[in-house]
């Protein structure tokens, strides 16, 4: 995108780094705990640009789900080292627990990431001393409904940045010196 672009195409461009429905890219979501922000890697699981939504997937009994439940407020962050794009979104999150219908969805290979004994995060005498308990009754889906994006691309020839908001109409952003 070495062209000058319009905020709504600089926006899409990087929208467009996280796909549409289905699996789509890792990325990093931050949560705040008791002792402040915390981070983790996950699998974008959907994506819904005319909602403004994207979505997880997580074992219930971890402590993102607690940290969303006492805290909504999150942030997903995404590096593309190919487009040299760093995306930032934030909104908040909604706690969908035991969703048959998402459950469906999961392949049979990655149920084991749902249900385990004891939680995850939990002490463990060694790294095999847990057990599997594959059931939709631990599977949490993350449903985070979009408020804000920063977007910045770092175009060899000339940097640039844009914030946006959510509003009814849609995103509404202005550049900003990157």
């Amino acid at each position: 995108m070495s062209d000058t672009p319009t905020l709504d195409r600089f926006l899409s461009h990087a929208l467009a780094l996280i796909g549409g429905p289905g699996s789509g890219p890792l990325v990093t979501l931050g949560t705040l705990g008791p002792d402040g922000p915390r981070l983790r890697s996950v699998m974008l699981r959907r994506y819904t640009p005319a909602m403004a939504e994207a979505e997880i997937h997580t074992d219930r009994g971890s402590d993102k789900v607690a940290e969303i439940a006492a805290d909504p407020r999150v942030s997903l962050h995404l590096w593309d080292s190919q487009a040299l794009v760093q995306l930032r979104l934030s909104g908040r999150a909604h706690l969908i627990h035991a969703d048959t219908a998402r459950w469906t969805e999961v392949p049979d290979n990655s149920r084991t990431s749902y249900g385990k004994a004891p939680p995850p995060g939990r002490p463990i005498d060694g790294p095999d001393a847990f057990a599997l308990d594959t059931d939709v009754a631990h599977f949490t889906a993350v449903r985070i409904v979009l408020s804000r994006a920063d977007v910045l691309h770092l175009d060899p020839d000339r940097h640039r940045r844009a914030l946006y908001r959510r509003t009814e109409g849609g995103w509404q952003g202005h550049w900003v010196s990157p």
